[in-house]
């Protein structure tokens, strides 16, 4: 959308809970490049594909006021039947709060992140060869930072 760039994820909040710093952190609160923007796509594209975790939903309509309300129920299988707490606002819509046991938030949320492989989501979606991306056996080339960890400030491409 011209110099604008939307990421959304669709986890029920879990990447928020488990990585509360994670755009402060990659982002640094600067323009990015359109290359970086891609990276940073790869990155939670790739991410999502390791999820061992599927949220699940309740969906909500309020045809008088026309307000649709999605609610995460759970984030497994064994506890998607898990008790909600429902809160009502007069006139306004209707949420369902899980109410979910302590398990239902143990072990690992995500498989195991491969260098190789993230290389090549990356290469999928910036075009660049795999070979010029993963320098084996674990590094990847980065539009993000420099040699020392800095952030990269690559000139922010503007529109003609």
């Amino acid at each position: 959308m011209g110099n604008k760039g939307v990421l959304a994820m669709f986890d029920g909040g879990l990447h928020n809970m488990i990585f509360p710093y994670f755009s402060d952190r990659l982002f640094e609160n600067k323009p990015l490049h359109g290359e970086q923007f891609k990276e940073i796509f790869a990155k939670i594209t790739y991410k999502n594909l390791l999820s061992l975790r599927v949220p699940y939903y309740v969906f909500i309509q309020n045809q008088e006021a026309d307000i649709y309300t999605v609610s995460v129920l759970a984030f497994d299988d064994l506890n998607k039947g898990a008790s909600c707490l429902t809160v009502a606002a007069e006139g306004g819509p209707i949420v369902m709060v899980p109410i979910l046991p302590d398990a239902a938030l143990e072990g690992p949320a995500y498989g195991d992140w491969s260098q190789e492989e993230f290389a090549r989501v990356l290469s999928t979606y910036t075009g660049i060869p795999f070979e010029r991306l993963f320098v084996p056996p674990d590094l990847v080339r980065t539009s993000l930072r420099d040699d020392n960890g800095n952030f990269l400030d690559i000139p922010v491409e503007v529109p003609v």
